[in-house]
């Protein structure tokens, strides 16, 4: 299944961490903020640190797994 736009079904690239295009994320935020959303959104899914809302509570489970070590 194809990711699309939460706004205007325009076509996402699968590996992006919004579920928004830019053109609708600068329009909704404004170009300073959209860029900060995306840049913590990045940094989380590099962190490992990202829900990705379906279901996956792997992120949850890191940070249980690190507080009883």
């Amino acid at each position: 299944m194809a990711k699309k736009c939460i706004y205007c079904n325009a076509k996402i690239d699968e590996e992006c961490v919004i579920d928004f295009c830019e053109k609708c994320g600068v329009a909704v935020w404004g170009k300073k903020m959209f860029d900060a959303i995306v840049k913590n959104m990045e940094n989380a899914k590099n962190d490992d640190n990202l829900c990705n809302g379906m279901g996956n509570d792997h992120s949850i489970g890191k940070q249980k797994k690190e507080k009883s070590l």
